[in-house]
Parts: C-alpha cells; sequence; structure tokens
C-alpha cells in the first residue's frame, strides 16, 4: 500500500469511528447540538448574615431552551413565581440576567438581576449538564444548584401525546383545560375566562419543546408569550394528582417578564 492509500484509509477509518460511535450514543449528538438545553431540577438555597443562617434547600425545576433561556418554578408549591435566566447556552461562567414573574396578582416583576452562572457540560463520566450560580441580596446570599434530568433524552412522540389535559396554572393560579393534537397544536381555556392557543415545537429529539401561546378574550389574558415545555410522569407541582401517568409542563412568558404561566396538566384518558 502506498503512503496516499494508507493515509487515506486511516481518514476514512477514522470518520467511520466518528459516524458509529454517534450513531450508538444518540445522547451525545444531541448534547452537542442543544448544548444546555433540556429539564433541569435542583434547589435553592439562603444564607444570611449578620449570624449566619442557612435554609433548608427548596426544590425548583423547570428547563432551559435552544437559546439559552431558562424557565424555573417552585416544586410542590400552590402558586409559584417564574425565574427566568437568560444567556444559558454554552459552557464556563457567565453573567446571566434573572428575572422575576410574579404570582398573578402579587405585586410586579422585579428587575433583572445579575447572577454569576457557572455551566458545567455533561463528562465522560456521567456527570449530568448542571447550573450553578449565586446571587448576593445585600444581607443574604442565594445559591441555586440545578442538573439536567435524564427524562431529557427520552424519545417523544407528540402523536402519542395527543389528547385531552387538564389541571393547574401556578402562576396564573387559575384551572386549566386544553387539547393538543398531533402537530403539536393545542387550544383551551382557563378558569379566569381566557382562551388558550399555541404550539409546541419539538427540539431535536430532546423530551423538550419551544411554546409559543396566545392568552386572549378577557382582562386576565396576557396576549402572546413564549416559553418551554416537557413531558413527564409524574405531578411535581403537587396540586394535579400524585398518581403516576402522563404530565405536560408549560413555562414562560411575555417579552418584558411582568405576566407568565407555569402550568402542570395531566393527560386525560
Amino acid at each position: 500500500m502506498n503512503t496516499l492509500n494508507f493515509k487515506t484509509g486511516l481518514i476514512v477509518s477514522a470518520a467511520l469511528l466518528l459516524a458509529n460511535s454517534a450513531y450508538a450514543n444518540p445522547d451525545a449528538v444531541a448534547r452537542s447540538s442543544h448544548g444546555t438545553a433540556g429539564i433541569y431540577a435542583g434547589a435553592t438555597t439562603y444564607r444570611r448574615f449578620p449570624s449566619p443562617h442557612t435554609s433548608k434547600p427548596s426544590p425548583v425545576f423547570g428547563a432551559v431552551s435552544d437559546a439559552g433561556t431558562g424557565y424555573f418554578i417552585s416544586a410542590s408549591a400552590a402558586s409559584s413565581e417564574i425565574r427566568v435566566f437568560q444567556n444559558l447556552k454554552g459552557s464556563g461562567k457567565v453573567a446571566s440576567p434573572e428575572s422575576e414573574v410574579p404570582t398573578e396578582g402579587q405585586g410586579v416583576a422585579r428587575g433583572a438581576q445579575a447572577w454569576p452562572m457557572d455551566i458545567k457540560p455533561a463528562d465522560s463520566s456521567g456527570h449530568p449538564d448542571t447550573l450553578q450560580a449565586t446571587f448576593n441580596c445585600g444581607d443574604c446570599v442565594i445559591g441555586l444548584n440545578l442538573e439536567q434530568q435524564p427524562l431529557t433524552q427520552q424519545q417523544v412522540s407528540l402523536s402519542s401525546k395527543a389528547g385531552a389535559y387538564q389541571g393547574a396554572d401556578v402562576n396564573r393560579l387559575t384551572k386549566v383545560t386544553l387539547t393538543l393534537d398531533a402537530m403539536g397544536r393545542f387550544t383551551g381555556t382557563d378558569a379566569t375566562g381566557c382562551n388558550l392557543t399555541g404550539t409546541l415545537a419539538q427540539v431535536g429529539h430532546l423530551n423538550l419543546f419551544g411554546v409559543s401561546l396566545t392568552l386572549s378574550g378577557a382582562s386576565a389574558c396576557h396576549g402572546a408569550m413564549t416559553g418551554v415545555a416537557f413531558f413527564d410522569t409524574q405531578d411535581r407541582t403537587g396540586q394535579v394528582s400524585t398518581a403516576k401517568g402522563s404530565y405536560l409542563y408549560l413555562l414562560g412568558a411575555n417579552p418584558d417578564f411582568s405576566h407568565g404561566f407555569a402550568m402542570a396538566l395531566s393527560h386525560q384518558p
């Protein structure tokens, strides 16, 4: 074999090995293509001064969009503000603006705060993507620690999830019903008199969707909003059901973060 053929053979072999490894591990393809996009769960802690006091961890969960915007709410809460973190795409240390979307009717949106965020990508030892942040709030330090959940990588077919859903919006403090079709389009209503129309757009092969939602029909409806969605087998809010099943989560906000939605919905038989 001459030198040219030998080098060509090496290149072809290397290409085949890379292709086969990616085929055998689709999770690697999903991670490399979509960075930190996915479903996350973890906790926040508060350390107060001058007499140091560390609170018990407060569970939170949510998701990061393909564009690097994360939407998170408190777990097992009857009502919840939405915490929106931006600039989460990539890895390393970033300055992430965080905005607080208040629970409907409870105050006004807090202005953006700058959180130093440490983004750690998954490694070969099996550790998942993590998001860690701290915020100095004057007489206290708030810590945030989130890990990407394995259900991010689960294959989801919208046609298998189509049907009727009902549950609660813990940000808008209302009951919700909607119908989802096999193309990701949904319509519905809530107890405040709003009509819901929107779409889910799947992010790659992840259990993650971009959401476009419009609320209309009454003064309590706040127009166009965007966010993220995913499916799960449990009600993480504790407001719908304790039974295992098929649940749809929708989280998002309007452009100025003054209003949002945080829906936990159960698939109806």
